[in-house]
Parts: C-alpha cells; sequence; structure tokens
C-alpha cells in the first residue's frame, strides 16, 4: 500500500493532533499523580510509569512521523531500526505494566491489610524495572539479527516487521 501526497499530509495531521491531545493528557496525569498526596504508593507509580510511557511513545511517533523523507529514516536504516525497537519495547513494557496494574488493584482489593505490606514502592518499583528488562531482553533479535526488524514504513505510514519468513514469524 502506498498512500499519494494528499493521503499522506492528511494523516500526519491526524496522527499530530491525536498525538497532542494525547501528551495533554499524559502530562496532566504526570502533573496529579506529583500533586495528589494521596497517588504517592505504589498505584501512583504504576500509573506514572503508564503515563511516562504513553507520553514517550507519542513523542517518538510525533517526531517519527515528521521525519523528511532522506535516506537515513528509510524504512531499512540503523536508525529506524533503533527507534522501532525502542517503540516495541515501550509498547511491550506498557502491556506488561497494564498487568501489574491489575494485579495491584487485585490484591488491594482482596486482601486490603496485606496489600500495603505487600505493595510497597521498593518492590513496585523493583517489578517495573524487571518488567522493562524483560521487555528490552524480548527484543534483543530486533537489533541482531538482519532479517528481523520493527520499522516505520513511510509508504505505507505504519510501523510493520520486516517482511522476511523470521520477520513474519515474529
Amino acid at each position: 500500500i502506498v498512500m499519494d501526497a494528499e493521503h499522506v499530509r492528511a494523516a500526519t495531521t491526524t496522527v499530530n493532533l491525536v498525538s497532542g491531545v494525547g501528551a495533554v493528557c499524559n502530562a496532566l496525569a504526570l502533573v496529579t499523580i506529583y500533586k495528589k498526596k494521596a497517588l504517592h504508593n505504589s498505584f501512583g507509580l504504576i500509573c506514572l510509569a503508564i503515563a511516562l510511557n504513553n507520553f514517550t511513545m507519542i513523542s517518538i511517533n510525533t517526531i517519527w512521523y515528521s521525519m523528511p523523507n532522506y535516506p537515513i529514516f528509510a524504512t531499512d536504516s540503523n536508525l529506524n531500526r533503533i527507534v522501532g525497537y525502542i517503540g516495541i519495547t515501550l509498547w511491550i513494557f506498557s502491556c506488561r505494566t497494564h498487568f501489574l496494574i491489575s494485579l495491584n488493584r487485585f490484591i488491594a482489593t482482596v486482601f486490603p491489610i496485606y496489600s500495603r505490606v505487600a505493595q510497597t514502592e521498593s518492590r513496585t518499583l523493583g517489578m517495573l524495572i524487571i518488567l522493562l528488562i524483560f521487555s528490552m531482553l524480548q527484543n534483543v533479535p530486533y537489533l541482531v539479527l538482519d532479517d528481523v526488524y520493527f520499522t516505520y514504513d513511510r509508504s505505507a505510514m505504519f510501523w510493520n516487521f520486516a517482511q522476511t519468513e523470521r520477520g513474519k514469524m515474529y
């Protein structure tokens, strides 16, 4: 699929508009978490991680969609592969963090007394770090294998895996 220049402009404008609204909403969430003492706990820490992650993903997408059509930004360029690695790592981290927030709320609801002892900020921070490390390690093949990568395809305006046998498997 290749889009003509008019559709590319419309898609870029739409993505940037939606990204701008998303960035503002996530910035508001960050300010709220910072200002509200009631969110200075393990739940607030997970919310902070999600908001920061979302803000970073939105920033990557907004910047990357707006880049000029130079060879350094080509689909198969090393820079595009690195940005794709960061993007897919953050996306996987986001999925895992949402699972962590579900677990946090489950423990707080089912075991309210135990939850204060079990869900400390240091334990939650440790779990978030472990989730991020696992997300990064899971995606190492995108950096080290020549036929496996996740990059932005300018002609179709979407993120895509390598169109190779191993790329399709991933």
